[in-house]
Parts: C-alpha cells; sequence; structure tokens
C-alpha cells in the first residue's frame, strides 16, 4: 500500500481495486489516529493509495510504505494546497475512485496540541465546510464520518453536511467499520 505524505505531489490512477483515501480529521492533538487508520487500510486492502496529511518522516513506523517522500518535481510550501489536490481527487474527481475519510477524535489530552497552533481542529472544520460546499453542487461527492461523539461541534457538522447534501450522513463510532465503509464508497 503506498502512503503519500507531504508535501510532495505525485500523480496517482486510482481504480476500483486501488481506490484513493484521503484521511481527513485533526492532526495536533488528534494522537496520531491516522497511522491506526492506514494500517488498517493496509490489511483491508494493500492496493489502495492512502493519503495522510501527517508530516510523518523517514523514523515513522509506516515510512516503509511511503512514496518518495523526499523526492518530487513539484513542491508547495503551503500544505493546504498539497492536501486540496489529493481532497479533491479522492472525493470530487468523476474520473477516480476514491473517498475523503473523515476521522474526529476528541482531543488528546496526554499529548495536546500546542496552544499556539490555534482552537483544536481548525483546519478540520475548513476541510468539512469544503465537502459542504462541494455537496451543493455536486451530490456525488464521496465522503464517510465517523469519530467519537462528544467531537467538539459535532452536531453542527453533521447538520450542515445534511443540509448540503440532502441526505442524513451515517456518523460512525468505530473506525474499522468506518475504514470498510470508505472502501465500499471509493469504488
Amino acid at each position: 500500500m503506498p502512503i503519500y505524505v507531504p508535501k510532495r505531489v505525485h500523480i496517482i490512477k486510482s481504480s476500483p481495486v486501488a481506490p484513493i483515501i484521503f484521511l481527513a480529521g485533526p492532526i495536533r492533538g488528534g494522537n496520531d489516529w491516522q497511522a491506526e487508520a492506514a494500517e488498517n487500510l493496509l490489511a483491508i486492502n494493500n492496493r489502495a493509495h492512502v493519503i495522510s496529511p501527517c508530516r510523518w518522516d523517514g523514523n515513522h513506523r509506516l515510512a516503509e510504505h511511503f512514496v518518495n517522500p523526499f523526492v518530487s518535481s513539484w513542491n508547495d510550501p503551503r500544505q493546504r494546497r498539497w492536501e486540496e489536490i489529493y481532497l479533491q481527487q479522492a472525493a470530487l474527481d468523476e474520473d477516480e475512485s476514491g473517498c475523503a475519510l473523515f476521522w474526529l477524535p476528541k482531543e488528546d489530552k496526554t499529548v495536546p496540541r500546542n496552544p499556539e497552533d490555534g482552537p483544536y481542529a481548525m483546519d478540520t472544520w475548513r476541510e468539512l465546510g469544503k465537502i459542504a460546499g462541494w455537496f451543493h453542487f455536486n451530490k456525488n461527492v464521496r465522503m464517510v464520518i465517523g469519530g467519537d461523539p462528544d467531537f467538539p461541534g459535532l452536531d453542527t457538522i453533521l447538520d450542515d453536511l445534511c443540509v448540503a447534501s440532502r441526505s442524513a450522513q451515517v456518523f460512525f463510532t468505530d473506525m474499522q467499520i468506518l475504514l470498510l465503509a470508505a472502501m465500499q464508497t471509493a469504488v
């Protein structure tokens, strides 16, 4: 399973047997849930292309799966541009097989974010707003959402997604079931 980490952009051609799964959700203060998700995705489908916005280095336990993480023909200083490319490819591009997977854990108090980083999950809220905006123009947005039912503002998030998509959003509290739903949504 290839794992793509910031900020190097690679051309990915997905397929129903090798979909793109974008791991969206809090990083700082989120307790590295992305590593658990990537490992479980590997067990489900080792051909999936996993996009993780975490800035893991070559010493990370999943480093053997990184796709040329330190070499690229394109490198942008803004990680948000990198995320935008892959989030759109996973969730929106009609010629791709993919899914945006949102996992919303409560902030980990044992490994909290630095208060200088701003409010917890600030970038996740921005990404969820982007997804809701896409739903207004395209009802075929591919995304799944799950996490802790006590995530701050969850009721508002789910209500906004329901209004934008004009359908109820299933919220998964079990990561393994969420990962399976992402793989089904991706095809």
